[in-house]
């Protein structure tokens, strides 16, 4: 049996974090770097990474493969810097949520650094390294992105990745996953976060209404509890395909808007639990 790669992990939050714990558990040997340090010894004195030093220079030239896991936002940067360093072979593998500004910046890395782009389609609305979890990832789906003038992604790699991740593939181009994550994962963000603003902004005048919040609120209004610096970056990455989507949103909340104000009923409502059961029959047939 061929032994298996060794993994670094750049950024140690709820994905980084998570990926590292599931390679972990795959029995991959793991080398991780967070700015945080106290993330790094916790993450350490867990057994989740190898490495007591804190500067990921030390063990970039030693790893088969990379998962970048930084912020949005800086993830750029950090493509840049990491290939100024490395001198070795080795699968760059991008997890970012929004692809087309970072397809670029992976095409353009130098030839002895193959880009994986990856998205796993699956969190939490809490952050940070102790929210990571081995299993956040098991049974969902990780989309395959191209990356242009490397030709396709590497199978291989993609299926040792998936199979520790315990991840089905779904394949797309960069505009289409952007285009299909601003539907089903930007957009119920921007609706719950706003359910939150309106619970607070209405409810101010009615007492304890948080005592009377139901399973439904909870339910609805979970995602919008997330991290809003780190979602606010996000949405706004992907503003060009979430605008689209929320002017639907509007669209269909003015029409029942109007439905109401004439006492008849929400026009399409009849059709929500088959649409809710088909996508559900998707996700268990992908």
């Amino acid at each position: 049996m061929c032994p298996r790669p060794s993994v670094g992990v750049i950024g140690l939050g709820l994905i980084g974090g998570s990926a590292a714990k599931a390679f972990c558990r795959a029995g991959f040997t793991v080398k991780g770097y967070d700015q945080n340090l106290s993330t790094m010894q916790q993450a350490f004195h867990d057994g989740v990474i190898q490495n007591r030093e804190s500067a990921w220079q030390q063990w970039a030239d030693t790893v088969d493969w990379v998962v970048m896991a930084p912020p949005l936002a800086r993830v750029g940067e950090w493509l840049a810097e990491w290939a100024a360093v490395v001198r070795r072979e080795q699968v760059v593998v991008d997890v970012s949520s929004v692809k087309l500004p970072i397809v670029p910046v992976l095409a353009a890395l130098p030839g002895h650094l193959t880009p994986l782009c990856l998205h796993p389609m699956a969190g939490r609305e809490r952050t940070g390294y102790e929210a990571s979890r081995a299993d956040l990832f098991d049974g969902h789906v990780c989309a395959v992105i191209p990356v242009p003038g490397h030709g396709e992604p590497p199978k291989p790699v993609i299926d040792e990745v998936l199979e520790a991740w315990r991840m089905r593939q779904v394949s797309m181009d960069a505009a289409s996953h952007d285009r299909v994550t601003g539907l089903v994962s930007h957009l119920p963000y921007v609706v719950s976060a706003a359910l939150l603003v309106v619970a607070e902004r209405t409810g101010s005048d009615l007492g304890p209404w948080p005592e009377m919040a139901g399973p439904g609120f909870m339910d609805t209004s979970r995602v919008g509890s997330s991290d809003p610096s780190l979602w606010n970056e996000i949405v706004q990455a992907n503003r060009d395909a979430l605008i689209p989507d929320l002017e639907a949103y509007r669209q269909v909340i003015e029409s029942w808007l109007d439905a109401l104000r004439q006492g008849r009923k929400l026009d399409d409502i009849e059709l929500t639990p088959a649409i809710r059961a088909r996508t559900e029959r998707g996700k268990l047939c992908n």
